[in-house]
């Protein structure tokens, strides 16, 4: 008997102490959909001809991320005339160490963006719902980008994570990491539904789509294979990692690589995008093509790998 209650004890002391991450997938697949409905039925589509557009998907996610933090600001800069705006909400804003969460809300062209990228957007609002209760030793900053679909050899210095980047590095702000969603919402478990920009890394991925993948540079190594570990204890869908040196231009290209350029560490979370998903800039990238199970698994797997990072 005093053996029994001794070991509920312990076991009660390890609860308190690690605390168990509990997440009701049914209802966090239901704000995701939400989420993603509520930006691809923005009309005009929210690319940076139509600013009405991106002022009420940019005014939609301050209104979520206000749901759960009092720390929200709007990053506001200057593109072809216009003014363009990030919106940045705080987690746990006293601590000193500091991760990005990133995701753009704009889309290219006349599309609706199901995939690319109000998957990433609604994974981003609903990974800050899920660690506003929780405890980290890392201060959070959730930010979604605006014009992140602009030419990168001619424009990049004009994208909302370029702009938040160099505000960081300006202001001599550290970061241990960013970690960019886009895209992750478009799988399939047929043959050759999976392409790659050579054939030596089909060899090693495979030809069916049914993954996610963590991409960095051979900087972020260890950090893609940690995340992947975290992520993968909390998915039935395979997550895959990859590091390659930067030179081969192999790494994603998205808002986390204009962090590599004020020396940050950054990677990216992806379905591959148009490696895998034939619909990316186009009008047929709508929502009912989307695996709402899958992304609620990339929700709950990265807010565990910030939750574990406690100490």
């Amino acid at each position: 008997m005093e053996s029994r209650i001794l070991s509920l004890c312990f076991a009660a002391l390890f609860l308190l102490c690690n605390p168990v991450f509990s997440v009701d997938i049914s209802v966090l697949q239901k704000k995701l959909l939400k989420h993603t409905q509520y930006l691809v039925k923005i009309d005009k589509p929210r690319n940076r001809k139509n600013i009405k557009s991106l002022n009420k998907a940019a005014d939609y996610i301050k209104k979520e991320f206000s749901t759960y933090s009092k720390n929200i600001e709007e990053q506001k800069f200057n593109f072809e005339k216009k003014e363009f705006k990030n919106i940045i909400c705080v987690l746990n804003p006293k601590n000193k160490k500091r991760v990005v969460i990133g995701a753009h809300y704009d889309v290219l062209g006349e599309q609706p963006g199901a995939d690319d990228n109000a998957s990433g957007v609604a994974a981003l609002i609903e990974i800050g719902r899920l660690l506003s209760s929780q405890k980290s030793k890392y201060r959070i900053e959730l930010v979604a980008y605006s014009l992140e679909e602009l030419d990168p050899d001619v424009y990049f210095k004009n994208m909302g994570s370029y702009f938040h980047a160099k505000t960081l590095k300006d202001k001599k702000i550290n970061i241990e990491f960013m970690i960019c969603l886009d895209t992750i919402g478009y799988y399939s478990d047929k043959k050759n539904s999976q392409m790659y920009p050579s054939d030596m890394l089909k060899l090693i991925g495979g030809d069916v789509g049914n993954f996610a993948a963590i991409i960095g540079r051979t900087e972020e190594s260890a950090l893609c294979l940690d995340l992947q570990r975290a992520m993968q204890k909390k998915s039935k869908t395979k997550i895959k990692q990859a590091a390659f040196p930067e030179l081969l231009h192999q790494g994603g290209f998205s808002d986390h690589m204009n962090y590599w350029k004020f020396g940050y560490k950054g990677l990216i979370i992806t379905d591959t995008a148009f490696f895998r998903n034939r619909n990316i800039h186009k009008n047929t990238d709508t929502i009912e093509k989307l695996n709402f199970k899958i992304i609620s698994e990339i929700v709950t797997g990265l807010s565990e790998f910030l939750i574990a990072k406690k100490k």
